[in-house]
């Protein structure tokens, strides 16, 4: 009998891929900001304070496809196909966003399922999981995010993986919450083929 290879879930944002939403904030306000400008995930908040204009961001970045403008995070493509052949990878990644009206959250599951079967080939369709409470897996072996509270689950190795909003995290920090601070993707590979 075959043995089931174990759950290995991850987030898409931040975590296999980055930029496109920091592009497009530039192009829309003709600023450079960088992500070390910002330490709070939601870091238009910190800068636009109008209603409407943050409004009409959060349109433009729909309407302009943030995942055309999005670049996978370096080693994650073969890292992840590479994990693939010993775990059932999932890909979970939120898609609504209550603070744009809800016909538009709509377009951003489309854009996100095209970015992963263009992008990340070896996905299966049914391993692709639009869910923005990631707390709702039970069973899993291996969780990777760049949120904590998207980790607060019974998952047995729950990874951060780094992004602007959580430098402040050390190891020590992360290990207090029971999370594996990992630095990159060769890391988790090595990481995961020690633990499965």
């Amino acid at each position: 009998m075959l043995k089931e290879k174990p759950i290995f879930i991850t987030d898409l944002d931040d975590v296999l891929c980055k930029d496109g939403y920091l592009y497009l904030l530039n192009r829309f306000l003709h600023t450079s900001y960088t992500e070390e400008d910002f330490s709070d995930y939601y870091y238009i908040d910190s800068i636009i304070k109008d209603e409407n204009l943050h409004n009409d961001l959060l349109k433009y970045w729909i309407s302009a496809n943030v995942y055309k403008h999005t670049n996978l995070i370096n080693g994650a493509y073969d890292n992840l196909k590479e994990l693939s052949e010993y775990v059932n990878v999932y890909i979970c990644t939120a898609c609504y966003f209550p603070e744009i009206h809800k016909k538009y959250s709509g377009y951003i599951y489309q854009q996100k399922y095209d970015y992963i079967t263009e992008n990340l080939d070896f996905i299966k369709p049914e391993n692709i999981i639009f869910a923005n409470n990631k707390n709702i897996f039970s069973g899993a072996m291996f969780q990777v995010d760049d949120r904590t509270e998207n980790l607060e689950n019974d998952t047995k190795h729950k990874i951060l993986f780094p992004a602007y909003h959580n430098l402040h995290i050390s190891k020590a920090d992360a290990n207090e919450k029971g999370l594996i601070l990992l630095e990159n993707w060769d890391e988790i590979k090595k990481y995961v083929m020690e633990h499965i």
